[in-house]
């Protein structure tokens, strides 16, 4: 359960040069599957891309998209390169930016002028997300005190949400023990909403998925991990006989995490 700051929260945002031709703010977001980038600097590179179709869901909103997908390549100022792939492309990318004082963290003091907080007045064109993970991990973790960045700059310090505490007032009323496993109900804002049936477009990603292993050898490993998940009981197969019990099907897009063997801790 996230807390709730009566602050701003911001997500990283850096500057990067894209495909050796011009300079772009990027968005680090961990929470998106995908990644994304304007029209307008697709516009600007003169690239075109592969024709497809997504379901974007936010939480205000869900729906098909039609689109198309490139492939991008950033570089950093001290030479870094990193290639990302299908990257969908959209008419915008909707962030709002705001001003951040770093002399209000003296743990972050040092690292210099960061262009992407110094003016409200920036576009950001492209958003990485899980998709390119790689160019989530942190290079660098600077931790101050428990609690003191906050009051250095004057902030409440964090506390449950309103709704945080509808959630977990739910679990404690919902939860229950099922052979040994706990299990708790989703936590939806409105239990009657529609859900749509999106079958065709998360077995369209599973298909695509299932290509790229196979192109690059992982899949074999893959699907190993997979059987040992049902093996061990952490994922079962929805009986024939249920598929069609309920009005609310929703296909949760297959999204997959390969653990690279020289990271692996023993």
């Amino acid at each position: 359960m996230l807390a709730s700051l009566v602050a701003k929260v911001h997500n990283a945002l850096v500057q990067a040069t894209v495909n050796s031709l011009c300079d772009a703010f990027v968005l680090l977001d961990s929470a998106s599957s995908n990644s994304f980038c304007s029209r307008a600097l697709v516009n600007q590179l003169g690239i075109t891309g592969n024709s497809y179709q997504f379901e974007l869901r936010t939480l205000n909103s869900s729906g098909i998209q039609q689109s198309e997908m490139v492939d991008l390549s950033l570089s950093s100022k001290s030479g870094e390169i990193l290639k990302l792939s299908a990257v969908y492309v959209v008419d915008e990318i909707p962030v709002k930016n705001s001003m951040v004082d770093l002399e209000c963290y003296s743990h972050l003091s040092g690292i210099g002028p960061l262009p992407a907080y110094q003016s409200t007045d920036i576009t950001v064109d492209i958003l990485v997300g899980q998709d390119n993970s790689e160019a989530l991990v942190p290079l660098e973790v600077r931790r101050g005190a428990q609690g003191s960045s906050l009051r250095e700059c004057g902030l409440d310090i964090p506390s449950w949400s309103y709704e945080d505490k509808l959630v977990i007032s739910l679990w404690d009323k919902e939860h229950r023990k099922v052979d040994g496993h706990h299990e708790l109900p989703i936590p939806w804002r409105d239990r009657s909403e529609t859900l749509p049936n999106n079958f065709v477009v998360a077995k369209t990603r599973l298909d695509s998925l299932y290509k790229k292993l196979v192109r690059n050898g992982s899949y074999d490993r893959y699907n190993a991990e997979i059987v040992k998940l049902v093996d061990n009981c952490y994922a079962e197969a929805v009986p024939d006989s249920e598929l069609f019990m309920v009005d609310r099907i929703w296909y949760l897009p297959h999204h997959a995490v390969v653990v690279r063997e020289e990271t692996r801790q023993t």
